[in-house]
């Protein structure tokens, strides 16, 4: 299970780099141009699937809680940090059930996700600062 799980992770932050920098060697032959997929799949284009709503509760929720589901680089991020959330687990302490191994990651990701949006958001201020 273990190697399983750094194979995963070996392997999406792989795909993470390809469709990143390297989206014409090979993804852009599969994805037609302007099709939903690609507006998905695309790095370049799929930022702006986080901010589709007219309402700004739901493109918060979209960009922090549920940004997995916007388009493939953040759905390859989630996988990779649960899959190292979950073999960190499981190098500590291999005799929980798995229900305790859901909380314990959801907690994680909570965790992570607010010193992410802090550092974040110290980023943009301090960026701010320069423009």
């Amino acid at each position: 299970m273990k190697i399983l799980l750094l194979f995963i992770m070996i392997l999406n932050n792989c795909l993470m780099d390809e469709i990143q920098f390297r989206w014409s060697r090979l993804f852009a032959h599969w994805f037609k141009p302007d099709s939903k997929l690609e507006r998905w799949f695309n790095p370049r284009k799929s930022w702006r699937n986080k901010w589709m709503s007219k309402y700004a509760v739901v493109d918060f929720i979209m960009s922090t809680v549920l940004v997995f589901l916007t388009d493939f680089w953040h759905f390859l991020k989630f996988i990779f940090l649960n899959s190292f959330f979950l073999l960190i687990l499981l190098l500590l302490d291999n005799s929980g059930y798995w229900y305790q191994y859901l909380l314990v990651m959801a907690l994680m990701n909570i965790v992570w996700g607010l010193f992410f949006e802090l550092f974040n958001g110290i980023l943009g201020w301090l960026s701010d600062k320069y423009d």
